[in-house]
């Protein structure tokens, strides 16, 4: 596999992997902004020495005991990382989705991948390296939609299976996080389906309460949806109307759309999904 970047400005490379979203971009034919680098021994000795020799600037984050490294050069950013467990194979088995859980050993250039994320990158799906990866870290679960979004992917009956129970647990991640998750998914094109997706697991009512109250709420007459399905169709519009602005060439009724940039069309998108939501406590 033909890395980013040349390998030899590593102070070693011995013990030393690219592993995890890395990997998975590259086999995706997408040149990533930044390489996670796992390290077998003194990470910060590591870093430390990658700053010097590439001139970079070295930044240290997170809480003491989970620290990461991050190296800061003219072309890349390199997040260093210490080896979770005794070998690469166990760091991997920790990891969220079999996608996330490849590596490259530097010292061979040899793609290690034991619970078959190339495989499923093939047949396009999105599969839990283990059933306990929510409950390690619930912001996957949103994850696993953001993952599904951006790469045009499936996830797999098991998975969701699993996902579906486990929605609640969305509650116990920083809001932050979430946040951060959600926003790509409305910058994918195509995101209509993942939010219907989404609301028929539960994990978009626990994260969003106040859209619940959409889904039980159906207007008077013969109208056959409730808000939210409503909603989704509008989401669903607007949507077309985005992709139809963003290509000159095709014909559009409304013109207005075929200036809006990707953070407008986002915002456009978050207001219409949330545009309803005041209706159920305000009806008398």
């Amino acid at each position: 596999m033909m890395l980013p970047f040349d390998t030899n400005i590593f102070p070693h490379k011995r013990g030393v992997y690219i592993v995890g979203g890395t990997i998975r971009d590259l086999m995706c034919d997408r040149t990533p902004f930044d390489c996670d680098v796992v390290v077998q021994g003194d990470p910060a000795a590591f870093a430390k020495r990658l700053a010097s020799r590439t001139s970079g600037r070295l930044v240290e984050l997170g809480k003491h005991g989970q620290t990461m490294r991050r190296v800061v050069t003219k072309d890349l950013l390199f997040d260093i990382m210490p080896l979770n467990g005794a070998t690469i194979e166990e760091d991997l088995l920790q990891r969220d989705f079999t996608i996330n859980a490849m590596a490259v050993a530097v010292s061979s250039g040899s793609l290690i991948d034991r619970l078959g994320g190339r495989r499923d990158l093939a047949s396009k799906t999105i599969r839990m390296v283990s059933a306990d990866v929510f409950c390690k870290d619930p912001v996957r679960l949103i994850r696993a939609y953001r993952l599904a979004a951006t790469f045009d992917l499936s996830i797999d009956a098991d998975t969701h299976r699993v996902l579906a129970r486990e929605t609640h647990l969305i509650t116990r991640s920083a809001g932050e996080r979430v946040r951060e998750e959600f926003f790509k998914i409305l910058q994918c094109a195509g995101s209509h389906a993942y939010l219907a997706d989404m609301a028929h697991s539960g994990l978009l009512f626990n994260v969003f309460p106040e859209l619940l109250a959409l889904k039980n709420d159906r207007p008077p007459g013969t109208h056959p949806h409730n808000l939210f399905e409503q909603t989704i169709a509008s989401y669903h519009s607007l949507e077309k109307l985005l992709d139809t602005g963003a290509h000159p060439k095709k014909r559009s009724a409304d013109r207005l759309f075929q200036d809006v940039d990707d953070a407008r069309a986002t915002l456009l998108k978050w207001a219409i999904l949330f545009h309803d939501i005041g209706i159920p406590t305000t009806q008398t």
